[in-house]
């Protein structure tokens, strides 16, 4: 199975770190972050990762070659911003079947077993699967309100109390935007989950794991001093 990731944006929540360090690229521990989503991968047997890049796009080409270990890397390289789902779409000039493939932000990472998620979204044969997670604020991220397992709204940004969010990892296929005509540049949560989710075979997959989000310089700090966690992680 391939893995589609998400790492073009600019940080410009974090500041200063981000004025020469893609987001995704700040060490944890020595190492780029992103490095400990490849290592989670490889675990369950993905094969490759096409990494969708813009915003110093030359710092993941120096670090990175074809290969991490064992597992392939593909760069999908926008010459202007895309946002999440021109980016999406853009990447899936390397997806060359109908096989499901995943979908992960490159500043987040959440310890789930993929094996089960990927049998829950073949079981179901659904055509979207999205990974929730409960949180005690969702204000920062955005919200999925349920109505009897099935999604009823999305909210960007989420409420300021406990619910649902959208942890940003999906499993897919390579029709999922036929329906819909989209411009190149649009959000993937915003301009198509929320306009075309009643269009689509989706369920949401519940998740009790261990997430965290890079996005802001406290959970970025705080990440530094807890970066076993990043290691610790299911098998």
């Amino acid at each position: 199975m391939k893995a589609i990731i998400l790492a073009g944006g600019f940080g410009k929540r974090l500041g200063d770190l981000t004025i020469h360090t893609p987001k995704p690229m700040l060490e944890i521990s020595n190492k780029p972050f992103i490095c400990y989503l490849f290592d989670r991968l490889s675990l369950f047997k993905i094969d490759e990762v096409i990494l969708c890049i813009h915003y110093q796009r030359h710092k993941f080409k120096k670090y990175f070659s074809t290969y991490y270990n064992k597992l392939k890397i593909t760069f999908s390289e926008e010459n202007k911003p895309l946002g999440t789902g021109g980016a999406i779409k853009n990447a899936l000039k390397f997806v060359e079947n109908d096989e499901p493939f995943l979908i992960l932000n490159g500043d987040s990472f959440l310890d789930i077993d993929l094996r089960v998620l990927k049998n829950f979204h073949i079981s179901n044969n659904l055509d979207l699967t999205i990974t929730i997670k409960k949180m005690n604020n969702c204000k920062r991220y955005g919200q999925i309100i349920l109505n009897n397992k099935k999604i009823s709204k999305f909210l960007y940004p989420g409420n300021n109390a406990p619910g649902y969010i959208n942890s940003g990892v999906y499993i897919t296929h390579r029709q999922i935007f036929n329906s819909t005509t989209l411009k190149s540049t649009f959000s993937f949560e915003k301009d198509f989950l929320k306009k075309s989710i009643n269009n689509l075979k989706s369920m949401c997959f519940k998740s009790d794991d261990y997430f965290v989000d890079i996005g802001i310089i406290e959970d970025y700090r705080k990440l530094c001093n807890e970066h076993y966690k990043l290691i610790n992680f299911k098998k």
